[in-house]
């Protein structure tokens, strides 16, 4: 069975949050947050989507 790669990106987002409540994300952590998004916008049928980090 072929697997979602946009809920698969989307549950990598949110366990990488989960892992950091409560504080803001440092530098490195940024990054790999970036590298997340930038795999759910692959994922996205359109393609890659533009988004910001916003207040992180």
């Amino acid at each position: 069975m072929p697997t979602d790669p946009a809920a698969e990106a989307n549950e990598a987002i949110r366990a990488f949050m989960r892992r950091r409540a409560g504080r803001p994300l440092w530098p490195d952590e940024r990054a790999e947050y970036e590298q997340l998004l930038e795999a759910l916008g692959h994922s996205h049928p359109q393609g890659r989507r533009r988004g910001s980090l916003g207040r992180f």
